[in-house]
């Protein structure tokens, strides 16, 4: 019901804009990891479990194989989704299990129900769901224009509760659609849209061997904290009831004055000829890939009224760092920021790669 309304919503603010953008809206859509998900579990109803070659299939299947290899799943990892898989669904007892990838199993065990329906409920309703995405992202594009009329393929799987995009496409857990979508329509397909149709000043620009890692570093965190802005408002809502709410807040929240702390130093190393690989940075970013300190950035400067500078400059990570760091120096007992000697060698890597 939830969802009905929103998409009625939808609709009627749609038909009151005059403005349509001229987009190839052809259907592109892929459930077949869901799909085979489902037969997988109801192998395991059927023998107590599936077969090594029923578990291959699943793994083969184009968006799981795609997900997989696009975002580097290691085979332990992959090892331990399918444990837990036969542990939850073969089993009549349920612990409190804390570990992240048996809550998951067990939140697709009990919401089995609910997930087939939005699996159909997403089938019913793509073209809906395209519009609503493309409206959603637009809003956080320079311009408001989208960069290219090519729409990704999106595929919908139920490997774990996460989502990711790529040059191959949109991959989205069934489990995150369907919570995203109950709060807005094509929430998260909207963020991961983003990643795809934001410009970038740096694409087409050779950056230098010794550079690489902190313009990964500079870049990540601008496209993951913008992404937040897309999407995290009505994730992270005081009446949101999202069930990693807390986590998130903890880890996007808790430990972006850490992570910014050290990011500085990093930086003032890399004044001193001590340059950093783009491995170095992914770890003091926690492995969040740019979420932390991203949202936090992306945070301060939307709730202190600049986030029409921040979007017109969604292109350029030097502008976006320059930008947070002007807003958090005005009081720098309440928000972390970076120091003189940093700020300086970024607007010197702005000088040599930027606008």
């Amino acid at each position: 019901m939830k969802i009905t309304i929103i998409i009625i919503l939808f609709i009627t603010l749609s038909s009151c804009n005059n403005r349509r953008d001229k987009i190839n809206r052809q259907s592109n859509f892929d459930y077949s990891g869901v799909e085979s998900y489902f037969r997988l579990i109801e192998s395991i109803s059927v023998n107590g479990t599936f077969s090594e070659s029923e578990w291959i299939d699943f793994l083969n299947v184009e968006g799981n194989r795609l997900y997989i290899e696009e975002n580097n799943i290691p085979e332990d990892y992959l090892d331990n989704i399918k444990e837990n898989i036969i542990k939850v669904y073969a089993s009549k007892n349920f612990d409190d299990n804390e570990d992240i990838v048996y809550k998951i199993r067990n939140s697709f065990r009990k919401n089995d129900s609910i997930y087939r329906e939005h699996l159909k409920f997403l089938k019913n309703n793509e073209q809906i769901l395209l519009d609503s995405m493309i409206a959603r992202t637009i809003k956080f594009l320079p311009d408001h224009r989208l960069l290219n009329d090519s729409l990704p393929k999106l595929y919908y799987h139920a490997l774990d509760h996460d989502g990711s995009a790529n040059g191959k496409g949109i991959f989205i857990s069934i489990m995150a659609a369907h919570q995203n979508n109950s709060r807005r329509l094509s929430n998260f397909e909207s963020h991961e849209f983003f990643h795809i149709q934001r410009p970038d000043i740096l694409e087409h620009v050779k950056i230098d061997s010794i550079d690489q890692g902190i313009i990964w570093a500079l870049n990540a965190i601008l496209d993951e904290g913008i992404a937040d802005m897309v999407d995290k408002d009505v994730m992270l809502a005081d009446n949101s009831d999202w069930w990693l709410k807390e986590m998130v807040n903890d880890f996007y929240v808790g430990k972006s004055k850490d992570v910014i702390s050290n990011f500085n130093t990093l930086i003032i190393d890399e004044t001193n000829g001590k340059h950093h690989s783009e491995n170095d940075y992914r770890e003091a970013f926690l492995g969040s890939v740019g979420h932390v300190p991203g949202y936090s950035m992306a945070k301060l400067i939307t709730d202190k009224g600049k986030s029409r500078e921040m979007i017109d400059n969604a292109d350029d990570p030097f502008s976006f760092f320059i930008l947070y760091n002007d807003i958090a120096s005005e009081n720098p007992e309440e928000y972390p920021h970076y120091d003189n000697v940093a700020m300086q060698y970024v607007k010197e890597l702005a000088n040599k790669y930027g606008k």
